[in-house]
């Protein structure tokens, strides 16, 4: 029984507790960048550059005069658009946060459903927890 013994399954229920917390979240800025990426490879996928009015004049643009020019700043076209950008991480951190809420919301329920049953102190409260902090 040395002091590996007890840091290394220390560490890797740490790791198995908080690794999928800690990776989505360092994931969340790939959700913003990963658009601009697939529409410069994947024309197809391109939304349309204007708004559509009713009338049938083309709309305000979207994204400048010629998307492929705006596609090509890669990242840079984020630090153009400075308030657009900030609407975004805004947006996906409030989605982020719900998506979290959620999750503890259905734990705490699942708890009191099943109050009566062993576990809840085993796999529940521990969860609750977790997902509390």
């Amino acid at each position: 029984d040395t002091i590996l013994g007890h840091v290394i399954p220390a560490v890797l229920v740490g790791w198995n507790t908080y690794a999928s917390v800690i990776i989505s979240g360092l994931s969340l800025p790939l959700l913003i960048l990963a658009p601009p990426l697939i529409w410069l490879h994947i024309p197809s996928l391109r939304p349309s550059p204007t708004i559509p009015q009713s009338n049938g004049h083309h709309g305000e643009t979207l994204m400048g005069d010629d998307i492929y020019t705006e596609l090509m700043k890669g990242e840079a076209l984020f630090l153009d658009r400075v308030e657009e950008t900030r609407g975004a991480v805004l947006t996906l951190s409030c989605q982020y946060i719900v998506i979290r809420a959620v999750r503890m919301i259905s734990t705490v329920l699942a708890a009191a459903i099943l109050r009566r049953h062993l576990m809840v102190w085993k796999i529940f409260a521990p969860n609750f927890i977790f997902e509390t902090v």
